[in-house]
């Protein structure tokens, strides 16, 4: 009986959906009822709505998401791709950055995934770092009186007049090191 009731819901939902322009998040919450009620078999669901297995995984990972990405979803601040992609960032803070720049300039889900791409190695990066390097040996007395200001990028300490302060996170200028692979040195 369970299962009937559950059939004449779906079947209800899959004319409202294609009736009116229904919520993603409206759409995943009646969804994750429907789900429940056929012991979370997503076939079955999807066979009840009418829609493809990837349509309600999509919608039903909504819910397992950053509430403030669903929010922004359910106001229309952002679409449903860009909500999927959002919500595959691994670092909160800069999920929740994007998040914000996904609102305030209406991002692609191409320009999103990008972002999200650079932004995962980034952080796998920063937690795969190595070791800190032992402190360097005490300097010989030649090395005492050498110019301690070096070129980042090529090396150099000539023409410090030329030197500009340049601030860098720590992961940035691990990235730039492996950028520049030879011609880096330190």
């Amino acid at each position: 009986h369970d299962s009937f009731k559950a059939a004449e819901e779906a079947v209800m939902l899959h004319e409202n959906i294609h009736r009116a322009d229904l919520n993603p998040v409206d759409e995943a919450r009646f969804f994750a009822r429907l789900l429940a009620r056929v012991d979370g078999d997503t076939e079955r669901l999807a066979e009840l709505v009418r829609e493809r297995r990837d349509y309600c995984e999509q919608r039903l990972a909504l819910l397992d998401g950053d509430p403030h990405i669903r929010e922004a979803l359910e106001r229309g601040d952002i679409p449903l791709g860009v909500a999927g992609e959002l919500n595959l960032y691994e670092h909160e803070p800069t999920r929740r950055a994007h998040l914000q720049l996904a609102i305030a300039g209406g991002s692609s889900v191409a320009m999103v995934r990008g972002w999200r791409k650079e932004a995962n190695r980034f952080h796998q990066l920063q937690q795969t770092r190595e070791e800190p390097a032992a402190p360097p040996a005490e300097p010989t007395p030649a090395q005492a009186f050498e110019n301690p200001y070096r070129c980042y990028f090529c090396g150099s300490s000539e023409f410090v007049e030329t030197m500009e302060q340049v601030y860098i996170h720590k992961p940035c200028k691990g990235l730039l090191r492996n950028a520049l692979g030879e011609r880096f040195k330190e």
